[in-house]
């Protein structure tokens, strides 16, 4: 079977947990991996420095931000090792418009002979599907963010949350998705 690293990003309170547990309940031989698992170590660490839990603060930003995603990353590639899918639940908000982080995980998924491009382009359809399979509507919010991000400032100032155009963008999306299925108006 094809090798696939499915990541479910989306901002803090989206639905991204709900979404990530139903498509690996759909799917055979996956690996669930959820970032926030993590913290109860992020909070130790909090403890030995000395410092009050925050996960909005600079010294959680400088000193345990990054390495939770680093960790999370390092245990799917292992994971993808023994097992066909890995699918990782975490926000993921600055990596995905970050030309370097794409670039290295595409050079990492490349030299175990694995394809970013076809793996996003299968989640992409598996999402289509899933939609399709339940009677249910898509909204590709999350495409488009990608598709515009780094061209288009849409995130707040602290790197997680969308800005005004950012919600302007995702009210856009929902709006045309609502409006173009004429199936929902009685």
């Amino acid at each position: 079977m094809e090798k696939k690293l499915i990541l479910v990003t989306s901002p803090p309170a989206c639905g991204k947990t709900y979404v990530a547990k139903a498509l690996a309940k759909n799917l055979k031989h996956v690996v669930y991996l959820d970032k926030d698992t993590l913290i109860v170590l992020s909070k130790q660490i909090f403890k030995v420095a000395g410092q009050p839990y925050d996960r909005s603060s600079a010294f959680f930003q400088q000193n345990i931000r990054d390495y939770e995603y680093d960790c999370v990353l390092a245990l799917a590639m292992e994971a993808l090792d023994y097992d066909d899918i890995v699918l990782i639940n975490a926000p993921f908000t600055q990596e995905v418009r970050d030309n370097a982080f794409i670039a290295d995980l595409k050079a990492k998924l490349a030299a175990k002979g694995w394809n970013y491009e076809d793996m996003a382009r299968q989640l992409s359809d598996a999402y289509r599907q899933a939609a399709q399979e339940n009677h249910a509507l898509l909204a590709e919010v999350g495409q488009r963010f990608y598709d515009l991000s780094l061209t288009h400032p849409l995130y707040a100032a602290d790197g997680v949350h969308p800005n005004e155009e950012g919600t302007q963008l995702a009210t856009e999306v929902l709006a045309e998705t609502l409006l173009t299925h004429k199936e929902l108006t009685p």
